[in-house]
């Protein structure tokens, strides 16, 4: 039997590692009882939807922004001036290279 070399025990390696990587978590997992009526499911993925949005809600109060974007003064703020600030460059900016184009045609 020929030897293989280092590069190619990696490569099947890296080959196995990734194949058992992709597998699902499920599939290591015990099975879990079902629901044995529609209702008892649709109660128990009421019931895991009701948790999950309440975590998503406590964890969105949790990383709010210092800046209220629902406030009346975001324009007050320095990243409502530094908005104004560049859409007025912009909107200069189209105004004047629509005047200085170096292109003169009809259809303009």
């Amino acid at each position: 039997m020929p030897r293989q070399s280092n590069c190619s025990r990696l490569i099947a390696l890296g080959c196995v590692a990734l194949t058992l990587g992709l597998l699902p978590a499920r599939a290591f997992a015990e099975p879990t009882a079902r629901p044995a009526t529609l209702l008892e499911s649709a109660r128990a993925a009421a019931t895991r939807e009701a948790g999950a949005m309440k975590e998503r809600r406590a964890a969105q109060d949790q990383s709010a922004s210092s800046t209220d974007l629902r406030s009346g003064s975001f324009f007050k703020s320095k990243a409502g001036v530094a908005t104004l600030v560049l859409f007025a460059g912009g909107v200069a900016y189209a105004a004047y290279s629509s005047r200085n184009d170096r292109i003169r045609s009809t259809g303009r």
